[in-house]
């Protein structure tokens, strides 16, 4: 039973040396001497955006001018629920101390779990944080396409592409055939000379999974698992289809996916006269989210800081990326 609920916001921030801001708690508040994310208990009738601006000036002496809202993590102490709203905070006024006479660093977001002693709430952050921006969804359907299609890629990893969803349900011979596992292993030997990831959707072999660095589970079949599927490799990535709030928390809670897409949120070419499901939409679907969504559907680089805005992680689609 809970008797109380508390609401903190937290800022993730970091800077262009790919570090990290946190600092370490007071030996008198709970959990002490950890490290962690700056930010703090939302006060009277405060938004959680109101409370991040004080609690970062407060802290840290920064004004910030430029924050997304991102994730959300729940816990529970005793009878006490503490919801925390964490939110990208990409630019601010002011160089940041600790103005509460508190130790602060900027870590480096790839050495940091070996080199801190962390509060537990910051390694799903962490995790949370290395998934890219952008994620690419295949659609060759052909063989006769396959060459153009890998000239795509190509030029698709060199502008940054490192997130691939291997999707074909609609190819010509069948997505169980062998002409298109050996389309895969093609492309997967190309993501794999470049670091590059790609993730299997979950409409192909099960087997086909485990070559690859993960699986994007359709909403259809996220739901046949009630736990993190064994065969996946510890390492591995999974995606999930997602259509509302109770899938997103299906996806974390039963098998712990790293992240979802969600949408449509515009109309496509495939389906022109389907308005989609809209960006307010959108919004309060994934506000409570405890794992990064991206936007689908739609979706371009002259509608990514709308995506931002509106709490998407990053944004996925088929046409404009690969």
């Amino acid at each position: 039973m809970t008797d109380k609920i508390i609401k903190v916001s937290i800022g993730v921030i970091l800077n262009n040396h790919n570090e990290l801001l946190i600092a370490q708690r007071p030996k008198n508040e709970l959990m002490p001497v950890l490290w962690g994310l700056p930010g703090g208990k939302v006060e009277g009738q405060e938004t959680t955006s109101d409370a991040l601006h004080r609690e970062l000036e407060e802290e840290l002496g920064i004004k910030v001018t430029k924050f997304y809202p991102w994730i959300k993590q729940t816990y529970q102490k005793q009878k006490i629920k503490y919801d925390l709203f964490f939110y990208r905070v990409v630019e601010w006024d002011g160089t940041a101390y600790g103005r509460e006479k508190q130790l602060i660093t900027w870590a480096n977001i790839d050495s940091i779990t070996h080199k801190y002693n962390l509060l537990p709430t910051t390694f799903h952050v962490l995790r949370c944080f290395k998934i890219p921006n952008t994620y690419a969804i295949t659609s060759i359907n052909s063989k006769e396409h396959v060459k153009d299609f890998l000239n795509r890629l190509n030029i698709a990893i060199n502008n940054g592409i490192s997130l691939i969803q291997f999707r074909e349900p609609n190819w010509n011979e069948g997505p169980f055939s062998d002409s298109l596992l050996a389309i895969m292993r093609k492309i997967l030997s190309i993501c794999k000379q470049h670091k590059v990831k790609l993730l299997i959707n979950s409409v192909h072999p099960e087997s086909w999974w485990a070559e690859a660095n993960g699986v994007h589970l359709r909403s259809i079949d996220m739901k046949k698992y009630s736990h993190k599927p064994k065969f996946i490799k510890q390492n591995s990535l999974i995606g999930v289809s997602a259509h509302n709030s109770n899938d997103l928390e299906y996806a974390y809670s039963h098998i712990n996916a790293d992240f979802a897409v969600l949408g449509p949120v515009l109309p496509t070419l495939s389906h022109p006269n389907d308005p989609g499901i809209g960006w307010d939409n959108f919004k309060n679907e994934i506000m409570n989210s405890r794992i990064p969504v991206f936007s689908l559907g739609g979706q371009s680089e002259q509608n990514r800081e709308t995506a931002y805005q509106n709490g998407a992680h990053g944004i996925a689609g088929i046409r404009f990326f690969i």
